[in-house]
C-alpha cells in the first residue's frame, strides 16, 4: 500500500516539473515582446480582383437593296481576370508553411490519442495537442501570407502568423496549469500542485496577451503600410530571381530536364505518403506530411524550367534571356525594381510620419516614437 502511494506522488511530480519547465520555455519565448503596446486594428488583407463583364453583341445587319444584308458587328471584349498564378518561389514558400501546418496537424492528432486518466499522460497530451496548434498557426500564417504572391500585404500575414502562434503557445501553457491542477484536486498534493497550476496558468496569460499586443500591433494603420511596401520588394526580388533561373535553364537546355527529374522524384515521394495514409488511418497525419515534402520536391522545378513567354516586343518564345529579361541593373533589372521599390516604401512611410506627426500631436499612438525616428532619418532636406 505504502509503495503504491509512493508511485501515485511520484507520477504527480513528474507532471508539476513537466508543466513548470513548459512555462518557463514560453516565458522566455514571449519575455522579449512585452515592451510593445497596442495599436489600432485597421487594414485588411488584400483583396483579388474578379473577372470582368462580358462586353455586348451587336444586332444583325440591314438587308441590302437586291443582295443579303451584311452581318453583324460585334462589340465589346471578354472580362479580364486580374489575378495571377502564384509565383514558383511563392509556390514552394507555400509548401514550406504547408508542411509545418501538416505537422502541427499530425502533434494535434496525437495528443487527442495520449490517455488522459492521470496527471502525467494527461499533461503530455495536452501540451502536444497545444504545439501542434501553434505550428498549424504558423504555417497557416506563410502558406496565405508569403506563400501567396496575390497577397499584396504577404508580410504582414506572416507576421500577423507568428504573433498568433504565441498567443496560442500561451493558451497551451494555461491549458497546462488548469489541466495538472484539476487532475489532481482529490490527491495529498492538491495543495501543492494547485498553487503550481495557478502560477503556470497565469504565466499562460501573460504569453497570450503578449500576443494579442503583438497581433493588434502589426495590424495598425502604420505598420500594415510598412509590412505591405516589404511584401512588393520581397516580390520584385524572388519575381527577378526567378526570371534569371528560369531563363539560365532555358538557355543552357537544363531547365525541362532538371524539372521532369524533380517531378518524377517528387511525384514518388507523394505516393509513399499517399500509400501511408490510405494503409493505416493512425499515421494519416504523417502520410501528409510526407505528401506534403513530394510536392514541395515537385514545385522546385519552377525555378528551372523554360518560362513560356508571348513572342511580343522585347520577349521571346524559348524562354531565354532576352533583352528585358529583367537582368539589366541599370534600366528595368532587378536592381532596379528592388531601388525603386525601397524609395517608394521611404517616400509612403515618410508622408505617414509627417501626416501622423500632425494629426495625433496630442495622442500617444503606439508606433510614435519609432516612426518619429525613421521619420526624422527619411525626411529629406531641404
Amino acid at each position: 500500500m505504502a509503495t503504491c502511494k509512493i508511485n501515485h506522488l511520484s507520477t504527480i511530480a513528474v507532471a508539476v516539473i513537466l508543466a513548470f519547465s513548459l512555462a518557463a520555455c514560453s516565458g522566455s519565448s514571449g519575455g522579449s515582446y512585452s515592451k510593445l503596446k497596442d495599436g489600432q486594428t485597421s487594414g485588411a488583407d488584400g483583396q483579388t480582383a474578379g473577372n470582368g463583364s462580358d462586353g455586348s453583341t451587336g444586332g444583325g445587319g440591314s438587308g441590302g437593296s437586291n443582295g443579303g444584308g451584311s452581318d453583324g458587328g460585334t462589340s465589346g471584349t471578354d472580362g479580364v481576370d486580374t489575378t495571377t498564378s502564384n509565383s514558383a518561389v511563392g509556390t514552394l514558400v507555400s509548401d514550406a508553411g504547408t508542411a509545418v501546418s501538416s505537422v502541427g496537424g499530425t502533434l494535434d492528432g496525437l495528443g487527442s490519442q495520449l490517455p488522459s486518466d492521470n496527471p502525467v499522460t494527461s499533461t503530455v497530451a495536452t501540451t502536444v495537442s497545444g504545439l501542434g496548434t501553434v505550428l498549424n498557426t504558423a504555417g497557416t500564417g506563410v502558406s496565405t501570407g508569403l506563400g501567396d504572391s496575390n497577397n499584396p500585404n504577404g508580410v504582414g500575414t506572416t507576421v500577423q502568423g507568428v504573433t498568433s502562434s504565441v498567443t496560442a503557445l500561451g493558451n497551451t501553457v494555461s491549458g497546462v496549469g488548469t489541466n495538472l491542477a484539476s487532475t489532481t484536486a482529490n490527491t495529498g498534493l492538491a495543495p501543492v500542485t494547485n498553487l503550481a497550476g495557478t502560477i503556470v496558468d497565469r504565466t499562460g496569460q501573460v504569453v497570450s496577451t503578449t500576443g494579442n499586443a503583438l497581433t493588434t500591433a502589426v495590424a495598425s494603420e502604420g505598420v500594415s503600410k510598412l509590412t505591405t511596401g516589404a511584401t512588393t520588394l520581397v516580390n520584385n526580388t524572388t519575381g527577378g530571381v526567378e526570371k534569371l533561373t528560369q531563363g539560365v535553364g532555358s538557355t543552357t537546355g537544363l531547365g525541362t530536364p532538371v524539372n521532369n527529374l524533380l517531378t518524377t522524384v517528387g511525384n514518388g515521394v507523394s505516393g509513399v505518403g499517399s500509400n501511408v495514409s490510405s494503409s493505416n488511418p493512425n499515421l494519416a497525419g504523417v502520410g501528409q506530411v510526407v505528401q506534403t515534402l513530394g510536392q514541395t520536391v515537385t514545385d522546385v522545378g519552377g525555378l528551372v524550367k523554360p518560362a513560356s513567354t508571348s513572342t511580343g516586343s522585347g520577349t521571346t518564345s524559348n524562354g531565354g534571356i532576352s533583352a528585358n529579361a529583367s537582368v539589366d541593373a541599370s534600366k528595368s533589372g532587378l536592381l532596379a525594381n528592388v531601388g525603386a521599390t525601397v524609395n517608394t516604401l521611404t517616400a509612403d512611410l515618410n508622408a505617414s510620419v509627417t501626416n501622423n506627426t500632425s494629426s495625433t500631436s496630442g495622442n500617444t499612438h503606439p508606433l510614435s516614437g519609432l516612426t518619429s525616428t525613421v521619420g526624422g532619418i527619411l525626411k529629406p532636406n531641404n
